[in-house]
């Protein structure tokens, strides 16, 4: 296993203070990465310049992995089987990315990743 993938809700709860979401972050002892997905997820929602550089810093600690052919593929193959399940392509794209790279997704939102198997939810939001 060559690490792992974080997923967005997990990098959104980082940045907005969550204790758990940052001893998991911060403590981590494996390879984190995240999906260039994740990267245009969490800069959409950039309000301000102090948001922006809190996602840079962040950011700056993670191996960023780029949707290529193999994941686009892969994705693309999930997301025929299970469009009828609600999955968005997005999340396809981060499982793909996940399964491609051989890499532990680590989520909050275990239902969006029926197909991953090596899925982790280290805890689930109150709200």
């Amino acid at each position: 296993m060559a690490g792992v993938l974080i997923d967005t809700d997990l990098l959104v709860d980082y940045l907005a203070g969550v204790a758990q979401a940052a001893d998991l972050l911060e403590y981590a002892r494996e390879d984190l990465a995240v999906s260039a997905l994740s990267v245009t997820e969490l800069l959409t929602g950039v309000r301000n310049e102090a948001e922006q550089s809190a996602i840079d810093a962040m950011l700056a600690v993670f191996r960023i992995i780029p949707v290529d052919e193999p994941i686009a593929r892969r994705a693309a193959q999930m997301r025929r089987e299970l469009v009828s399940a609600g999955i968005t392509t997005g999340a396809c794209l981060i499982a793909a990315t996940a399964l491609v790279h051989d890499l532990r997704l680590v989520t909050l939102g275990r239902r969006a990743y029926p197909l991953v198997r090596n899925l982790h939810v280290p805890y689930r939001r109150l709200v």
